[in-house]
């Protein structure tokens, strides 16, 4: 089987023949100068890509300029290139981690362990004892004698101003005042009033 190569530049096309790829990569590079001097000669133009030569002093760098048949004669090369081989990569599974270390009299290992400082060494205090339900007071009783009686406002300023004048609230103070101050006070300094209203 023979290829074909062509290398064209306007106004000149070069074509041969080769029965292989590296045949004829190696007639181009055996011929570059002449076919570089040919493109030349009949256009005249050359490629704009240049490669940088480094003296290694200070001077100003040499510039060597790349003609298209150069060029065309290095893709062909790097085209024919065969592919670098890619190796599989073998997929990364998680591993499953080490059993907790248990020393062998079944006790539990440090590690794991509760610190000492945390670990508790007596018994819990009993639970407190439940509180007894309130026993009715003169308190709760006056006030329920009061609310029933204190039918309208009207009512209710009159025995507000009544419990005033009995230094059991401030003057002053409403009706559904006076019945807060009478929950929280003590049977003692109820009980003359108590007494008054027929409250046992």
């Amino acid at each position: 089987m023979n290829f074909q190569f062509t290398i064209e530049q306007n106004p000149l096309e070069i074509q041969f023949d080769a029965e292989s790829i590296n045949e004829g990569l190696k007639v181009l590079l055996d011929n570059e100068s002449e076919i570089s001097r040919a493109f030349d000669q009949f256009s005249g133009d050359s490629d704009d890509e240049s490669d940088e030569q480094d003296s290694g002093d200070d001077k100003p760098k040499k510039r060597r300029r790349r003609t298209k048949a150069q060029k065309a004669a290095d893709d062909a090369a790097e085209a024919a290139a065969p592919p670098v081989p890619i190796e599989p990569v073998e997929p990364v599974t998680a591993s499953a981690p080490p059993p907790v270390p248990v020393p062998s009299d079944g006790t539990v290992a440090p590690e794991i362990a509760i610190p000492p400082a945390l670990q508790r060494t007596a018994a819990p205090p009993p639970p407190p004892e439940p509180v007894a339900a309130p026993v009715e007071t003169l308190g709760a009783k006056v006030i329920d004698y009061l609310k029933k009686r204190a039918v309208d406002d009207a009512a209710k300023t009159k025995w507000a101003e009544w419990l005033a004048a009995s230094d059991i609230v401030v003057k002053g103070a409403t009706f559904d005042e006076s019945l807060a101050v009478l929950q929280f006070t003590d049977d003692d300094k109820i009980a003359p009033i108590a007494t008054a209203l027929g409250v046992q």
